[in-house]
């Protein structure tokens, strides 16, 4: 498995954002209030000029591919609203990579030169760190235009990649225990997940998210995937979160476990 595939892989489960008692008042500024029947609606609204940034790391173990730890600093910056839609921009800051993978060891970081088998890496990654990606979501937290121009012949990393960088919110309030289920895209297919509200604070929502099972077992792809978020309700994006996946590539399982914070 080459390094670019190690590295889009890390991207594609990136995600992402998005709830046992009855929802907390909160300020009138949030972007998630409660409804009059005691739920709350979940919406996206960020405020133009503020900058979130946020901490991704990805542990791999593959019995016979080897181990591997990435970990990725980005911040996202809120540029304004455009009619319905929310103008973003995706700055990728530091990138580390530490692994043995099918007998190779590499130490890369983005911030330190790169010597040896990192140099091969920081060809493939470099370009995510010298150009920002635009993008343009809606209040449920989908994205609904990406650039990709800047990367040229190196963007693999479709809209429909970066659509798990969040769950797509539900159309209804919702409350504990409620579900709804939305599609993802993932290499080219759409594959649908369910979410479920587990707690929710004055501050937070607590949501779990479950893939339906008719859409995994792929002999290539996602074989299981399980997956926690906390919504900032100051904001309506993801404060914490973790996400368990097994996957396979060239014929090996590989087992994942993504967690992201923000760290403003």
């Amino acid at each position: 498995m080459n390094t670019k595939t190690i590295f889009l892989a890390f991207i594609a489960f990136f995600s992402f954002t998005a709830c046992q008692n009855t929802p907390e008042s909160a300020p009138a500024d949030m972007s998630i209030q409660a409804t009059e029947d005691g739920k709350v609606l979940l919406r996206f609204k960020p405020q133009a000029g503020e900058t979130m940034r946020m901490l991704m790391e990805i542990n791999s173990q593959g019995s016979e591919i080897g181990d591997s730890k990435f970990a990725l600093n980005f911040a996202l910056n809120a540029l304004g609203r455009q009619d319905s839609l929310y103008s973003y921009e995706l700055d990728i800051e530091r990138a580390r990579l530490n692994t043995n993978l099918s007998g190779f060891k590499v130490d890369y970081d983005s911030n330190l030169p790169a010597r040896g088998m990192a140099e091969a890496i920081d060809q493939q990654i470099r370009p995510f760190i010298d150009n920002n990606i635009a993008m343009l979501m809606n209040d449920r937290a989908q994205i609904q235009q990406i650039d990709s121009e800047s990367f040229g012949q190196n963007m693999h990393m479709t809209q429909v990649d970066f659509n798990n960088m969040s769950i797509p919110l539900p159309t209804q309030p919702v409350g504990v225990g409620d579900t709804w289920t939305a599609s993802h895209q993932k290499d080219g297919e759409s594959k649908d997940f369910e979410f479920r509200v587990a707690r929710i604070t004055q501050s937070e929502v607590f949501v779990e998210m479950l893939p339906i099972n008719e859409n995994l077992g792929d002999q290539e792809g996602n074989l299981s995937l399980t997956g926690s978020y906390v919504l900032d309700r100051n904001t309506g994006f993801t404060k914490t979160g973790e996400i368990k996946n097994q996957i396979q590539v060239m014929g090996q399982n590989i087992n994942n476990t993504i967690t992201f914070k923000q760290i403003n």
